[in-house]
């Protein structure tokens, strides 16, 4: 987050019906040091929708279980009237039923347990407000490059994660390259420079975010906020028309935090990608990773052989 993000205040709506938990989590983030919020506290979800009837919220975190309305609900009904809005549900019960119901039909940025970590949850929300305003950027929207009136050379199944064994993302390219020239629409999210690779590979309308700790122009997205990076690339796949991503740096990713955190950044975009149905494509370079890690890897990402195409 720049000196200018931490200078904005942000409007933060909390729903729970406990007067408790809701003045917990307003200490919570008064005690941010990292961004500015002013929060409003409501009880249930009618009073929340009466707020966001009001004005627009950065940011809605709602408790699962209430009376009336739960928290899913809500959420989904925030998506729908104000789609920007980061949202968070936080729970008290660990059921993969709520929660995948919360990712697919509330489409929920991120899913918080009780009891939740003060300082994990002030990283959590400093995250999303930061992509708050990627969302609100109109260069994130998918589009189209010219079609190649030439055959497809690469044709891989759409919902799935695949993993090309190269050491700079040439064949990664190459592919992106192929599909976004035959009816996809591409992300890049790389360590090399997009003014590079648009040129190398012909990109006028494909988006390419340099993946990096320091800000270098427009184009960029933090490489300490993986909570971004994952939320940004579902955020691009649901949108896109047969949506394609390329996440470019997996090797800095892991040096930059571990290898058993990036596999949970992956494990996540495995989950969401099987309903959605788009592609993702991450270069490894083999040597980077022993055969252990490799073979955790390789069951979430489909291995793209040299020649398959």
């Amino acid at each position: 987050m720049s000196e200018r993000d931490e200078d904005m205040v942000h409007d933060i709506l909390v729903v729970d019906d406990e007067r408790d938990v809701l003045e917990a989590l307003r200490i919570t983030l008064a005690d941010a040091k990292r961004f500015r919020s002013k929060t409003t506290l409501v009880c249930n979800a009618e009073e929340a929708l009466a707020e966001l009837d009001k004005r627009e919220f950065s940011l809605v975190i709602s408790d699962y279980k209430m009376p009336g309305m739960n928290g899913v609900d809500l959420l989904a009904a925030v998506r729908e009237r104000h789609p920007r809005t980061m949202r968070v549900l936080i729970t008290g019960y660990s059921d993969v039923a709520i929660a995948r119901e919360a990712i697919n039909r509330a489409k929920v940025d991120h899913y918080v347990e009780k009891p939740w970590d003060n300082k994990a949850l002030r990283e959590i929300v400093k995250g999303l407000l930061s992509l708050h305003a990627y969302r609100r950027s109109p260069d994130l929207s998918p589009s189209t490059e010219r079609a190649m009136d030439t055959d497809q050379r690469f044709s891989l199944e759409p919902g799935f994660i695949y993993k090309v064994s190269e050491r700079k993302g040439e064949r990664s390219f190459e592919i992106l390259s192929d599909l976004v020239t035959h009816g996809h629409q591409g992300l890049v999210i790389t360590i090399q420079s997009p003014e590079v690779l648009r040129k190398k590979y012909g990109f006028e309308n494909t988006r390419i975010l340099y993946l990096g700790k320091e800000k270098h122009g427009g184009e960029w997205v933090d490489a300490s906020d993986l909570i971004s990076i994952g939320i940004l690339i579902r955020d691009f796949l649901e949108d896109a028309e047969n949506g394609v991503v390329v996440l470019d740096g997996i090797e800095y990713l892991i040096t930059s935090f571990s290898f058993e955190t990036i596999i949970k950044l992956i494990q996540n975009l495995y989950e969401f990608n099987t309903f959605n149905r788009s592609l993702i494509i991450i270069p490894v370079n083999p040597n980077a990773l022993d055969r252990k890690e490799m073979a955790i890897l390789e069951r979430y990402a489909e291995p793209v052989e040299e020649g398959r195409d």
